[in-house]
């Protein structure tokens, strides 16, 4: 049993930075992650995503029971994070810049 193709791509956030760079996934694809490190200072952490490769970035937005609810990850130490499906372009937002810089992982695959 094959589990088809996987992309991973790395995604810098420097130290005292609050938003990563763009992360440009080569196509859409059904499971998209984001592996989330250790993180030393306390924050909340957002997904960004644009429809177009340097388009205008917006955080992730769901509904729940009909209410519109940002997706917001607290405490985002140490956590794989289920992006939804078909989004290729996507940064990285911390509420609060790190000390240190942090590297994250996109894993995508079908």
């Amino acid at each position: 049993m094959s589990l088809g193709h996987v992309e991973v791509k790395g995604a810098t956030l420097a130290s005292a930075a609050t938003l990563s760079a763009e992360v440009n996934l080569t196509k859409a694809y059904r499971d998209v992650f984001v592996e989330v490190p250790t993180i030393a200072s306390a924050s909340t952490m957002y997904i960004q995503a644009a429809s177009e490769l340097g388009g205008t970035f917006r955080r992730i937005v769901e509904l729940a029971a009909g209410v519109e609810v940002e997706v917001e990850i607290t405490s985002p130490s140490n956590k794989m994070v289920r992006i939804p499906a078909g989004l290729r372009n996507l940064k990285i937002e911390l509420t609060s810049a790190p000390s240190a810089a942090v590297e994250f992982k996109v894993i995508a695959g079908n």
